[in-house]
């Protein structure tokens, strides 16, 4: 039992804790060994004398003791570190960048004109979602005691501009239909989309839900699609505008590529060589030239010097309303009112293809007769079932072409009325009635009047031309009064 007296005595023991307390090591400075579950004893309470309470390693000890590993220093008490706990982050719901989104379309190619750069929202659309913050867990040292962990630190939403918070504290909604912005780390939605300057190739192409101001100028091959109004200070060349709204151009409209189209009225300076369609109206202050204008009420040009129109074609189911149509050169110029307009192009369409299906109708009985004749009924079969089809074909056309045409003749109307001159060379169409113009007509209007063009004095327009559609909207009605005054 001597050996087991020395085993037993604590100073052949050394425990080392480190400075931060955070692990505690063992050396057995004596060689002998004689009894474990003494020794096991004893160097728990050493362990305790020393101050090593927490994070014991019991079968590292037992170990030691069985293998008899002396004169080394062994981890035999380790604590925990505290866990900080994580920061609040939020998530966006849109891409929260400036760089461009360029897509490939289904060949693979791709339009250098369509950026992406606007992210459009509806009202009650996520915008973002806050994780929170979260608490920290404790740590522990050997020596018992507690560490203290940070906890996450929280973040605000930024919140701006038609935004709101849901009931949860949590998620970013949108309150307006718009497009997503940044304004000082905040977050808002407009409902208008500005272009501080030209839409080019640092804009690119606009698809948007509301309306879109342009302070500049809209260049060649871009185009802006919206369901709102569209306001553009400069010019359109060669661009498309597509509106379910309206559209004004302070400047003008050119290009023979360009399209523009509004569900509403289209307001502009000049239109040049371009393709214009408005369910509404078309209001242009000085010229329409070369162009195809078609408006589902009426077309004006009035309020400049000019108000003319020159060549192409202008259509309106309600009016035309100008200063001046054709020159003295008689350019070809044709003016069209009194039918909706796509009717009479619908009618056309109607009538070429029933002519087409006549034409294969009447070979078709010619084929199906000369098989007959020759007594090959299974080959004729077919054309007699060809025929039948072509004949069904004729009959529902003709069907819907009578239709279009009773339409027309039951909303025939309209009026063209022209303040100074309608010159030699313009083909005017009301309604179903035409008029080759071989002389100059002045200070006129002209009527559909059952089935004939009647004529009488000019008559001022239905419409009232306002201060924000047009300047100076006083100006034609001034001229008209001196030409009154002449007569």
């Amino acid at each position: 039992m001597e050996n087991q007296a020395i085993l037993t005595r604590p100073e052949n023991l050394t425990v080392k804790v480190t400075p931060d307390k955070m692990k505690a090591y063992l050396c057995i400075n004596n060689h002998n060994s004689n009894n474990a579950l003494l020794e096991m004893n004893t160097i728990s309470y050493k362990l305790w004398d020393e101050g090593v309470k927490y994070g014991i390693k019991a079968p590292v000890i037992k170990t030691m003791l069985a293998q008899q590993i002396y004169d080394r220093s062994i981890l035999i008490a380790e604590g925990i570190p505290p866990q900080d706990g994580q920061d609040a982050v939020i998530k966006y719901k849109f891409k929260k960048r400036e760089n461009v989104d360029l897509k490939e379309d289904f060949d693979g190619k791709v339009d250098f004109r369509d950026l992406g750069l606007i992210d459009i929202v509806h009202a009650g659309d996520v915008l973002a979602t806050k994780i929170p913050a979260t608490h920290g867990t404790h740590g522990k040292m050997v020596i018992g005691e507690e560490i203290p962990p940070e906890n996450g630190q929280d973040v605000n939403i930024p919140i701006g501009e038609n935004t709101h918070l849901a009931n949860n504290g949590m998620t970013l909604l949108s309150s307006v239909d718009g497009y997503v912005f940044w304004d000082n780390d905040k977050i808002g939605v407009k409902t208008t989309y500005e272009v501080p300057g030209d839409v080019d190739m640092n804009v690119g192409n606009i698809y948007f839900i509301g309306p879109v101001k342009v302070k500049g100028d809209v260049k060649e091959g871009f185009s802006i699609k919206t369901e709102g109004d569209i306001e553009i200070e400069g010019g359109v060349e060669n661009a498309t505008l597509i509106s379910e709204g309206n559209i004004t151009i302070m400047q003008g409209i050119r290009g023979i590529r360009c399209q523009v189209y509004a569900k509403g009225n289209i307001i502009c300076k000049f239109i040049e060589h371009a393709n214009i369609e408005a369910r509404g109206n078309v209001i242009v202050t000085d010229a329409i030239l070369h162009s195809q204008v078609i408006a589902g009420d009426g077309v004006y040009v009035l309020s400049g010097k000019k108000g003319i129109i020159i060549g192409g074609l202008v259509k309106a189911k309600n009016e035309i309303n100008v200063k001046n149509i054709g020159n003295m050169s008689e350019v070809s110029t044709e003016i069209e009112v009194g039918i909706e307009p796509g009717i009479r192009e619908e009618v056309n369409r109607l009538e070429e293809a029933l002519e087409t299906e006549r034409k294969q109708l009447q070979e078709t009985k010619l084929n199906y007769n000369t098989l007959m004749v020759k007594h090959k009924t299974q080959e004729a079969e077919e054309y007699l079932l060809n025929q039948k089809e072509l004949e069904e074909n004729i009959k529902m056309m003709n069907e819907h072409l009578i239709q279009l045409k009773k339409h027309t003749l039951a909303n025939q109307g309209g009026k063209v009325s022209v303040v100074d001159t309608l010159w030699p060379g313009v083909k005017l169409t009301l309604g179903n009635s035409t008029l080759l113009t071989k002389i100059d007509y002045r200070y006129i209007t002209f009527i559909n009047k059952i089935g004939t063009i009647d004529q009488r004095k000019y008559e001022k327009p239905k419409i009232k031309i306002d201060e924000l559609s047009i300047k100076k909207v006083t100006y034609w009605e001034r001229e008209i009064d001196k030409i009154r005054d002449v007569k």
